[in-house]
């Protein structure tokens, strides 16, 4: 018989990293621009801009998030109303158009972002650590899985290496982790449906859950939209049936159905 477990996805689930995302980003769009560290961290009063926080829930990949970055800085006169909704219905071709025109390669942008984390975490942890926090309810659900003797398993599109600074820092005590480096996440997800009985998939992403239900092997796999997380309010509109949006008040739900 197959032990039960659960997968959570990590930023936008377990931990809010968007400050962080921000600081790094910023920092390593300074190393594009020829600026001196923090340089752009700064001229944003040290404050998340309104915009990298409204179109964070479209970005799948780290490199996506440093090109939102260096958009909002280096076009920064530009981003009116129009400007905003035009970049965020055509958020993909819009990404892809300022790589190209910047001879920007995703593999760069994924290194640059990696390095930048990299550097910041070596000048200070404790700094980089900061920039992180539980969601409100998450703590309470880690001790009932605890109480419970429910493992988990967490699936990140982050590199794992960063994951292990952060999780004991928060207590989050996984028996796995997997981060993009382990392949995408329908294939890790595969390995992992070999091994255990999957009792609910935890993602804040809508185009990731749909994407496991497309899948003839992993099909059955419960899905749960986090609602909490980062996403818009039109994702939760005309989901699939077999796609639940939950609460950190009705995940309770999914607890009791390990038993």
């Amino acid at each position: 018989m197959k032990e039960k477990i659960l997968i959570f996805d990590f930023d936008g689930v377990l931990i809010n990293g968007i400050e962080e995302y921000w600081f790094t980003c910023s920092r390593a769009c300074d190393i594009v621009l020829k600026l001196a560290p923090n340089t752009s961290y700064q001229e944003f009063n040290e404050k998340v801009p309104e915009e990298f926080i409204k179109l964070r829930p479209l970005v799948t990949k780290g490199w996506e998030m440093l090109l939102l970055a260096y958009a909002i800085i280096s076009l920064k006169d530009k981003w009116n109303d129009d400007f905003f909704y035009n970049f965020k219905d055509n958020f993909q071709f819009t990404c892809k158009s300022i790589a190209d025109e910047n001879n920007f390669e995703e593999n760069f942008l994924q290194s640059l972002l990696d390095k930048t984390r990299g550097q910041i975490i070596k000048e200070d942890l404790d700094y980089w650590i900061s920039k992180h926090q539980l969601f409100v309810g998450i703590k309470d659900l880690l001790n009932e899985l605890k109480r419970k003797k429910l493992n988990f398993i967490i699936l990140s599109s982050k590199n794992s290496k960063f994951l292990k600074y952060l999780c004991p820092k928060f207590e989050i005590n996984p028996i796995e982790i997997f981060g993009y480096e382990h392949g995408s996440k329908i294939s890790i997800l595969k390995n992992i449906n070999n091994n255990y009985e999957i009792i609910g998939f935890i993602e804040d992403r809508r185009e990731a859950l749909e994407e496991v239900l497309n899948d003839n092997l992993l099909s059955k796999i419960p899905c749960f939209f986090a609602e909490w997380g980062y996403n818009l309010e039109e994702d939760k509109i005309n989901l699939k049936k077999e796609i639940s949006i939950i609460t950190l008040k009705t995940i309770k739900l999914i607890l009791n159905s390990s038993r």
